[in-house]
């Protein structure tokens, strides 16, 4: 009840509820349109397409390296502004590099559909980078509203997409021209609902000095957020290598279900708790403290019930909704629900390390996790010679990681907490 009173206190609860109802209604969708798709389309495509989003959730979080998260932090508008501009700008450059990449080495790489889908790379790089921007001004506007609608948008014009030409043609190539577009189909959705002039200056630009502040998101988090993209790709990655791309479908419909939980309200959480802590603690690291804490217990019975379900029952429900070729996904279920969970609980400590400046320690972090999610998975799979124990050994790794982040950045408040008040 405590928790809640001192949410309640800073706006921060009814923020969060506007992004969560959103959120809601935009997993509600796909969760209904999840039965239809998966009886379209089958493990073999969702798998294929499994592996083609597994690299573009590589590429697109550091299209811009990382700068849109950095939107929020400038006191001045101008500042943010100049952000929108550098990271525009090295989302030009690494599409470029992309191409060129594509274009000399695609025919040497040995991937579960045709290399020709690799040249839509570039442009998903550039239609990412231009929606972080956009989300990123919302959240700094504390546009909320305007998040939470065009998430529910989005979600319907993304999976009524997949049913409807899944309809007309069920080959995995569909599923990947619809999710190459829906950074361009959210972006523009933002664009209509948000009407401010993010590139619109009136001082000179002296794009160095804002570089020079905030390159600590180039030089750290954009490694950080390229070796996590990488770590969390490793289950379809390597289940398609060693038991083939239909294994993949199966974890990629698990972790998107299972996921369901999670991100209805780790993503409002981190949007509405990332600037209001950003503010506080420049203001008072023992206030920052108490609202990292306190966000983190609420979030922790918020997510028990849902993942709770999903072990005791998960078999039962995913062959009952998805089919009954879809019972190892309700398996994966059971051991992906302990990873999720703390993976949820660890979102306002992930949120909280670009204001406290801990990227390094975050870098390191991600650096030893891919060899301890690598390392997890080939070992299960060494030992048991099955897929089902692969992914339990990499779902204990997951565990570690992100219970490892919350207690890290737990200790650094506390201790400035005391420190500085």
């Amino acid at each position: 009840m405590l928790n809640i009173k001192k949410l309640l206190s800073n706006g921060i609860l009814k923020s969060i509820i506007v992004l969560a109802s959103g959120s809601v209604l935009a997993q509600l969708i796909t969760l209904l349109a999840s039965p239809f798709i998966t009886r379209i389309y089958g493990p073999e495509a969702l798998g294929i397409l499994g592996n083609f989003t597994a690299i573009l959730n590589i590429l697109m979080p550091i299209a811009g390296l990382c700068l849109p998260m950095a939107i929020v932090l400038p006191e001045k508008d101008e500042d943010s502004k100049k952000i929108t501009i550098l990271a525009t700008i090295f989302s030009i450059i690494f599409s470029g590099v992309i191409l060129v990449l594509v274009i000399l080495f695609k025919d040497n790489i040995e991937l579960p559909f045709s290399q020709d889908f690799l040249y839509l790379l570039p442009l998903v790089i550039i239609f990412s980078t231009q929606l972080q921007i956009t989300q990123q001004w919302c959240i700094r506007k504390e546009k909320f509203r305007v998040l939470s609608n065009s998430s529910v948008l989005q979600s319907l014009i993304l999976n009524l997409s997949k049913i409807t030409f899944g309809m007309l043609n069920s080959l995995p190539f569909v599923l990947i021209l619809i999710s190459s577009f829906a950074p361009l189909s959210h972006l523009s959705i933002l664009k209509l609902k948000n009407k401010i002039k993010i590139f619109n200056m009136k001082r000179p630009l002296m794009l160095k000095v804002v570089y020079k502040k905030y390159n600590d998101f180039v030089i750290y988090r954009t490694p950080q957020v390229l070796i996590n993209g990488l770590s969390q790709s490793i289950p379809i990655f390597l289940l398609t290598y060693y038991f083939g791309a239909k294994y993949a479908g199966y974890y990629a419909l698990t972790n998107t279900i299972l996921n369901v939980p999670t991100l209805l309200v780790s993503k409002s959480i981190s949007d509405v708790f990332y600037p209001r802590f950003s503010r506080l603690i420049k203001d008072s690291k023992l206030k920052a403290f108490g609202l990292f804490r306190n966000t983190t217990i609420s979030l922790v019975p918020l997510s028990l019930i849902p993942l709770t379900i999903f072990v005791l029952w998960g078999e039962e429900l995913f062959s009952l909704i998805f089919g009954d070729d879809w019972i190892i996904s309700g398996l994966y279920s059971k051991l992906i629900a302990i990873s999720s969970l703390f993976m949820l609980i660890s979102r306002p400590a992930i949120s909280a390390i670009p204001s406290l400046g801990l990227q390094k320690h975050l870098l390191i972090i991600e650096i030893l996790s891919v060899f301890l999610r690598g390392g997890a998975f080939i070992l299960g799979y060494f030992i048991y010679k099955d897929h089902f124990n692969s992914v339990l050994f990499f779902a204990i790794a997951n565990s570690v990681i992100y219970l490892a982040i919350c207690i890290i950045v737990y200790k650094g408040l506390n201790k400035n907490g005391q420190r500085y008040e």
